[in-house]
């Protein structure tokens, strides 16, 4: 039966959502968490703590501070069966005194107006499901998009490996299905059209059905034409059929989970509807259906009545064009632009969070926009070393960052601005002293992620710690106030060189190092280059060829410098000179900043030596050398 009371337009949270919690009371069905998730991410902006009752936890593992509660009694069996694998340690009970919201007070009601018209109650106009919730929670930037984990695509590529594709695109099918519980017969297309689908491609495709069939509680709708492979029984975890519809060419299914899925994570899916509600109430432009196309009767059976015998038939030709517009429609990808400050430590910072923040984001093509110009190549070469990396807009501009040391707010992520889907800077927290751990706490932090360069660099900076007699020593010198503008006086030339001559007497023989505008700076060292005490390699190197240098280096010396950052990333240890406040002449920099940025491995100061300018002294650097040596 269709209530008629007609509902308010919006709902009014309370005035104190920060400082209480929200019990959002989900629907029970699988594909109804995909419905949800804009309104349990705008729930989890606005109130201290989120509860949410849900029979599939896994739709929201990209929000953080969510805690779940388990349905109860649970009388769906794949709900039940699904929920049975996780540990009871995942659910808490429901909370009391928090806000109720329950999902049917937001979704569409109703009317049946005389002669079997049905009206949508609470707007102006007819909308999508979707977008009507919008409304209701007073969501502006509700994105129906759902990202997929890396491990569900790993399992997903696994399973496909088990299978023999004869080397052809996968089509995922869904038939239509009947359950026990939840008899809809009327919403279910023909099942003649899946087979038309695949007797017409059969030669193109590898046909792969799923489905959790059980005899008395769920069977097909009709009898299925053989395809290449079934996983009939319920053999594949939800998570795995995620990842193979994004790794599919195509996913043919009925209105309900499959279908809503597939439009959530973008996979291209084809739709077949049968009855009872139309295709523009279930899915809607604002939902991005770019890989998404429906099969529909017209007039469309639209009688909110589940066991209604409605009339489903269409013209096969229909069902044909639709595969064949949606085959020929090139993939739309989600692809995003993320800004970086210049400079290998400034964007090395920021890359700790940037696979997990493609992962979280669903990212299928990441472009990284870095200023560069002709004296700074090596931000794009640094770059290009990054696998996850998809592509790189070198820009002539770089981005204006207001950091937080020059006056700015220092906000470390950024939407929409400057020609970029967004922003990223962590210096202005790390300054200040907040760990790069808690920068972005939602996204996770991969001190290890992967810089690839070729085998021929690392042969090179193998050879070079050879000819240095096995132990290779580097020094990134600049007494000049360079990069980071504190005073001559600080730390000298004559610094530089009693520290040379302390080594050499030592019986090593360092390696100078830096780009070709660091020159002027090694010009200090003429005398033992020109003797040969000293190799010189300033200018001389590829971005891939000092990092192996710094990977293989026994110890590394340097001011405040992006290779000074990488040397700790790769264990190697070394001393860095830090301008630091109140101390050094030219000081710009808190003490905390001298740590903030470590990795695990080094915050026990062995290998990682922080060297104050204008409280050290050439004697204390030769002596912490070696000790590293």
């Amino acid at each position: 039966m269709i209530p008629a009371k007609r509902r308010p337009d919006a709902i009014i949270f309370p005035s104190d959502s920060k400082s209480r919690a929200v019990y959002f009371h989900g629907c029970l069905g699988f594909g109804d968490n995909f419905f949800q998730r804009p309104v349990v991410r705008h729930l989890e902006r606005i109130f201290k703590e989120v509860f949410v009752r849900t029979a599939l936890p896994e739709a929201y593992w990209d929000i953080p501070r969510l805690r779940f509660v388990r349905p109860e009694p649970l009388n769906l069996r794949t709900q039940r069966k699904h929920l049975d694998g996780f540990h009871k340690d995942t659910f808490v009970i429901q909370p009391e005194g928090a806000f109720f919201l329950n999902w049917s007070s937001l979704a569409p009601l109703y009317n049946k107006r005389p002669g079997g018209a049905i009206e949508q109650i609470g707007f102006e106009s007819e909308l999508s499901n979707f977008e009507y919730v919008q409304r209701r929670a007073g969501i502006r930037d509700a994105d129906f998009f759902f990202p997929l984990k890396e491990s569900w695509l790993s399992e997903a590529r696994r399973t496909l490996a088990a299978l023999d594709l004869k080397g052809k695109p996968l089509c995922l099918l869904h038939p239509p299905t009947v359950r026990k519980e939840w008899r809809a017969e009327s919403r279910n297309p023909k099942i003649e059209y899946f087979n038309l689908l695949i007797e017409h491609h059969r030669s193109e495709y590898f046909f792969l059905s799923l489905a959790d069939l059980e005899a008395g509680e769920e069977w097909l709708d009709g009898e299925l034409s053989d395809v290449n492979k079934t996983f009939h029984r319920g053999e594949l975890p939800l998570t795995t059929i995620f990842g193979l519809m994004k790794l599919a060419d195509m996913t043919i299914a009925p209105p309900g989970l499959f279908a809503a899925a597939a439009a959530a994570i973008k996979a291209k899916c084809l739709c077949v509807f049968g009855g009872m509600q139309k295709p523009s109430l279930l899915f809607g432009p604002s939902m991005g259906l770019e890989n998404f196309e429906y099969a529909a009767r017209t007039p469309f059976c639209n009688c909110f009545d589940m066991l209604h015998k409605c009339d489903k038939n269409m013209p096969e030709e229909k069902i044909l064009a639709k595969f064949k517009l949606l085959r020929a429609r090139p993939k739309s990808l989600r692809k995003v632009s993320v800004g970086v400050p210049p400079g290998i430590g400034d964007m090395h910072w920021v890359l700790t969070k940037m696979e997990s923040f493609k992962e979280r984001l669903g990212i299928a093509h990441l472009t990284i926009a870095v200023h560069e110009d002709r004296g700074h190549a090596h931000n794009g070469q640094f770059l290009e070393l990054v696998p996850f990396i998809d592509s790189i807009e070198r820009r002539p501009v770089p981005f204006r960052f207001s950091l937080a040391l020059c006056g700015g707010h220092g906000k470390p992520l950024y939407q929409r601005q400057q020609g970029a889907d967004y922003m990223m800077e962590f210096n202005s927290e790390l300054e200040s002293g907040k760990r790069l751990d808690d920068i972005l706490p939602e996204f996770e932090t991969n001190w290890n992620y992967e810089i690839k360069y070729p085998s021929e660099s690392r042969e090179f900076a193998q050879r070079i710690k050879k000819s240095a007699g096995g132990k290779m020593i580097l020094l990134y010198a600049s007494s000049d106030g360079g990069n980071g503008k504190w005073a001559k006086s600080d730390w000298t030339a004559l610094d530089w060189m009693e520290l040379t001559e302390r080594l050499l007497a030592a019986g090593h023989k360092p390696i100078l190092i830096g780009a070709d505008w660091d020159r002027g700076y090694s010009s200090n060292f003429k005398e033992f280059v020109d003797s040969g005490k000293l190799v010189s390699l300033v200018g001389e190197t590829t971005v891939s060829q000092v990092l192996a240098l710094l990977r293989e280096a026994d110890v590394f010396v340097s001011y405040l410098s992006g290779l000074a950052v990488m040397a700790v990333h790769f264990g190697t240890p070394c001393a860095v000179f830090w301008p630091i406040k109140g101390v050094s002449e030219g000081g710009e920099f808190k003490r905390e900043f001298m740590a903030s940025w470590l990795p695990p491995w080094a915050r026990d100061m062995r290998t990682y030596m922080p060297l104050v300018y204008g409280e050290t002294k050439p004697e204390h650097v030769f002596e912490r050398i070696r000790e590293f040596l």
